[in-house]
This record gives C-alpha cells, sequence and structure tokens, in this order.
C-alpha cells in the first residue's frame, strides 16, 4: 500500500466534519467544499469494470465521486491535484495492482513520481493528540445518547415515563465523570 498522509485535522475541524455528514442535506451540500471536509481518496485497478479493465480516483460523500478513470497516471495525478488542494482531513490511498496493464515497477514509479510513500498499514497521524481522541470519542457517544433518548422517547409510555429514563440515564453518566 502507497499513500499521501492525511493533512492535519484539529479537533474543531472533527466536530464540523460530523455535523456536515449527520445534518441536513441542505447543510452537507453547503459544507461540500469547506477546507475541513478532506476525503479519504482511493485510487485502484478495477478489472471487471462494465467499460473495460481501468484504474480508478474517487472518494465518498453521500455517493461515489470519481475525480478520474483511465490510465494510473491519469488517477495518480487527478488524486495528487485533489490533495495538493489542502483540503484537512485528505488522504490518499493506492495498492498495487497485479491485474493492471503496467508492471509493479512501472507502478512503483509513477507512485513515487507523484511523491506516494510506501506504508505496511494505515495507522492514527503523528499530529493525532489526546483532544482529537477525546473529541472523537464525544462525538461518538454523543450519537449513540442521542439514539438512546430517541428510542426511549418512542418506546416509553408516557413523556412522563421518558423524562424518567432520561435522567436515571444522566444521573448514572454523571456519576461516572
Amino acid at each position: 500500500m502507497y499513500e499521501l498522509p492525511t493533512i492535519p485535522l484539529t479537533p474543531i475541524d472533527l466536530v464540523n466534519r460530523r455535523a456536515a455528514a449527520t445534518g441536513s442535506v441542505q447543510y452537507a451540500m453547503a459544507t461540500g467544499n469547506a477546507d475541513y471536509n478532506g476525503h479519504y481518496v482511493t485510487v485502484s485497478f478495477k478489472p471487471y469494470a462494465v467499460s473495460g479493465p481501468k484504474w480508478n480516483a474517487e472518494y465518498h460523500w453521500g455517493e461515489r465521486v470519481v475525480l478520474a478513470r483511465g490510465s494510473m497516471e491519469r488517477c495518480l495525478e487527478a488524486a495528487h491535484r485533489y490533495y495538493n488542494e489542502g483540503h484537512r482531513g485528505a488522504s490518499v490511498s493506492v495498492g498495487i495492482s497485479q491485474e493492471a496493464p503496467e508492471t509493479e515497477a512501472e507502478q512503483i514509479k509513477l507512485l513515487e513520481k507523484y511523491g506516494f510513500k510506501p506504508v505496511e498499514k494505515r495507522e492514527k497521524p503523528a499530529y493525532w493528540t489526546g483532544k482529537h481522541e477525546a473529541v472523537s470519542d464525544s462525538l461518538h457517544w454523543s450519537k449513540h445518547f442521542a439514539d438512546m433518548v430517541t428510542f426511549a422517547l418512542a418506546y416509553e409510555g408516557s413523556i412522563e415515563d421518558w423524562a424518567a429514563t432520561r435522567n436515571e440515564w444522566l444521573d448514572a453518566r454523571r456519576k461516572k465523570n
């Protein structure tokens, strides 16, 4: 695997990204070009594509977004161009393909041309701090808390029963903290 490393994010960027991803469609559209909204781009060879074997550079943002199709070089150039726009959180990952028309040596030469570095496995970026981890955990738990409250409201017999269930849950959380 080869990659261009993740462009550093701040903890506030994490909050903004979650809001964009889980908010309204209008809000997601409004943040589509935000500079904290970098995507994980993959460049991969598709040997069984309907229109014939080819390389693809793509990411997902509500749907599949294809940056380029065709030769490996064309796709690497498109992914590199996207990465160089500097959107925080952007990264690019490419796997060597045994089925591609380019030899492994040719693929590695192209990857090096565009500045890709070999990696054994994806790890948390070097800039990731305890604050990033805390914000990420908080966002994770707030999502599940909201779901729990919604289900409790839907399944409790009355608003009063729901409020009692919610308060019990909150009291237990406060005691832990």
